[in-house]
């Protein structure tokens, strides 16, 4: 039964049926009769490198369904896997190409000497800004204990105290600033 409305979808006047250039150049392959879908993905990877990889499932389950509803592939199940296979009602005269509408993951842009030198200053920057916080906050926190063992000398050291705790807080956001900037240089 399953056949014969099958014959009739392919007899009735099937229109033009629009997949992904890339895809149907794999499909239109003389030698590709029996594949899976990821089979299908490695051979899509293969000429379009970087492409979104749950894009591309859904865009090979979704021309799959399609073509195994007019009847130009047929879906078997086994118990692990699905694959599929050309019926003799493939018709690549009803095929035509549309334009690829899947995206490209941005490609892991390889460091050039350039961005490996503003990298390498940025650390260096962020090394030092590190040590001169360690250098107020333990200039604070010395005037701290002085205050303790000679309270009478805090009215006169009390502002250098607030002078090493403003310039603690001021490298603080420096810090935060280049590592921001190194996560986004980075990549």
């Amino acid at each position: 039964m399953l056949a014969i409305e099958i014959v009739i979808k392919l007899f009735s006047g099937v229109n033009m049926i629009s997949i992904n250039e890339v895809l149907l150049d794999i499909l239109m392959e003389k030698n590709l009769q029996s594949f899976s879908v990821n089979e299908l993905k490695k051979m899509f990877i293969a000429v379009v490198p970087g492409v979104d990889n749950r894009q591309l499932s859904q865009l090979i389950h979704r021309t799959l369904s399609k073509l195994c509803k007019h009847g130009f592939v047929e879906k078997t199940i086994n118990v692990t896997k699905a694959s599929y296979r050309k019926t003799t009602f493939f018709d690549a005269s009803k095929l035509s190409k549309s334009k690829s509408r899947i995206h490209l993951v941005e490609a892991e842009t390889e460091e050039t000497e350039e961005t490996k030198d503003k990298i390498h200053q940025l650390k260096a920057t962020l090394n030092k800004y590190q040590v001169d916080l360690m250098g107020f906050i333990g200039e604070a926190e010395e005037f701290k204990r002085i205050f303790s063992e000679f309270p009478e000398a805090k009215p006169e050291l009390y502002t250098k105290y607030m002078d090493a705790r403003n310039q603690s807080s001021t490298i603080i956001g420096k810090i935060k600033a280049l590592e921001a900037c190194l996560n986004v240089v980075k990549g």
